[in-house]
């Protein structure tokens, strides 16, 4: 079973920065496929961090719902939600582009189960 971690602690901030912001353009990109959705989705790099951090917020289920069939059906770690409801996401080297669409897979489930 796959395991993604879009965890804040999850890796050190080391790798290439090139990669790491393509990855993160990926992400924020798939997510955007879902806007008719009602999704929203901002992001970029953290030059601070060396790591791309992208927000976005689910039209539904709550977004504590959200983080817990995430975590239990799909074994995808993501940080509490703000209390707004938006997910923050992580994106290190050690997030692969099929990580990517998986997320996204298991999001789609989400959003139309």
């Amino acid at each position: 079973m796959r395991t993604v971690d879009f965890s804040r602690y999850c890796q050190t901030s080391s790798g290439d920065p090139g990669l790491i912001q393509k990855r993160t353009g990926h992400l924020i990109a798939r997510m955007e496929e879902l806007g008719e959705t009602g999704l929203s989705v901002t992001g970029g790099m953290d030059p601070v961090l060396g790591i791309g951090r992208v927000a976005i917020k689910l039209p539904k289920p709550d977004a504590v719902t959200a983080v817990g069939l995430l975590a239990n059906q799909w074994h995808i770690r993501i940080d509490p939600p703000a209390a707004d409801g938006t997910l923050l996401l992580s994106v290190t080297i050690s997030v692969s582009f099929e990580d990517i669409d998986y997320f996204q897979a298991a999001v789609m489930n989400l959003i139309w189960p």
